[in-house]
């Protein structure tokens, strides 16, 4: 899914008679610390449009996304569909949480260019451990996309996920890919 904030909320789960707007408030209001932190406030996200990753650093985010995920691979299975494979992406945006536990993922490189890879790796990463504790063999994929698409600097991709899809945010048009000169 291209959509960090609703694997985080629950996008696929019954809201007990609430829509899927009030179960994010009432989350928001019990748990402001698992969305983002932007210019020093927790703002409260619903969809994957252009709103900032929820706090990927907090712990229970990882675990209620595996658990989301996991769900929704339940339902999927009990429809008959064979078993999916998870194309883990942010949500449509490349603002990220501005709290200390997420900056301090960030290396200084990264930092200075408005990257996000290694922050990215690291919740991927934290996110497909915990699914296999329940589902050692998950089918996840990760992405390089956006302001993530630069190789990330201390963590690596999970060496079990299944597939990475490359963007070509970056890449230039007017060279060959293997041509030295190109920077």
């Amino acid at each position: 899914g291209h959509c960090f904030t609703t694997m985080m909320t629950g996008w696929t789960l019954d809201y007990g008679g609430k829509n899927y707007k009030e179960h994010v408030d009432q989350l928001f209001n019990e748990h402001p610390e698992y969305f983002p932190l932007i210019n020093g406030q927790r703002k409260v996200t619903y969809y994957m449009g252009n709103e900032p990753q929820p706090c990927t650093s907090n712990p229970d985010v990882i675990k209620r996304t595996a658990a989301h995920i996991l769900r929704w691979q339940e339902r999927a299975l009990q429809r008959g569909h064979n078993k999916p494979t998870l194309d883990f992406g942010s949500n449509d945006s490349t603002k990220w949480c501005e709290c200390d536990n997420c900056r301090a993922i960030d290396p200084p490189g990264e930092k200075s260019r408005g990257n996000f890879s290694t922050r990215y790796w690291t919740f991927a990463n934290a996110v497909f451990e915990e699914i296999r504790k329940t589902d050692p063999d998950f089918k996840f994929g990760g992405w390089t996309y956006a302001n993530y698409a630069d190789v990330p600097e201390g963590v690596k991709p999970d060496a079990k996920i299944d597939k990475i899809m490359i963007s070509n945010h970056y890449r230039c048009w007017k060279h060959e890919l293997n041509d030295p000169d190109c920077v």
